[in-house]
This record gives C-alpha cells, structure tokens and sequence, in this order.
C-alpha cells in the first residue's frame, strides 16, 4: 500500500509580506501622482468657468448697461449656468468696472 501525504496548500508568511510591500511601494508611488492629477483637473475647472463668466460679464453689460455685482446676477439674467458641484468646490468672486476688473476663484 502506498501512503500519500497531504499537501499543504497556502502561502507562508514571507511571501504575503513581499508582497505586501510591493503594494506599499506601488501605493507611494500612485498617491501623490493622482493627488497632482486631481489638482490640476480642478485648477483646469476654475480656470473654464472664470473664462465662461468673463464671457457672460460682457454680454450681461451689453444688455444692462452695468457690470453683475455676483454670479449670482449671471445666473438669474440667464447668461450663465455654473454646475451645483462646481459651486460647491469653488467661490467666485467679480470685481468689474468699466476700467477693467477681476474674477477670483
């Protein structure tokens, strides 16, 4: 008669560490580059909704006769529509005069 001997089955404590660490040293590596991309996506948002006010600035003097005090005003004549999740990250700000002005995010 033969006798077989059972197999174990599984992986030894050194082998899960290994490859715990790899995924630590990946996660090192991809945290802070996804923190810079996510950065830059919401830089880049702000930037396109100021040009967009910018834009509904002009159009909302061309039909008033004044500068919008606020997006608010913008918004309500219908010139601009800024997203609730945008308004949400950002506060903009319109400081505009017949000079020149400012929009701050």
């Amino acid at each position: 008669m033969q006798r077989f001997r059972k197999t174990q089955a599984g992986f030894t404590m050194i082998e899960i560490m290994v490859v715990v660490v790899i995924v630590a040293i990946l996660a090192a590596i991809a945290v802070p580059i996804y923190v810079e991309y996510v950065r830059s996506a919401r830089s880049s948002e702000a930037k396109s909704v100021i040009g967009s006010i910018a834009s509904a600035s002009d159009m909302y003097f061309q039909s008033n006769g004044e500068w919008p005090s606020s997006v608010d005003d913008l918004e309500i004549e219908g010139e601009l529509e800024v997203k609730q999740s945008t308004k949400n990250k950002w506060q903009f700000e319109l400081q505009l005069d017949d000079q020149g002005g400012t929009i701050v995010a």
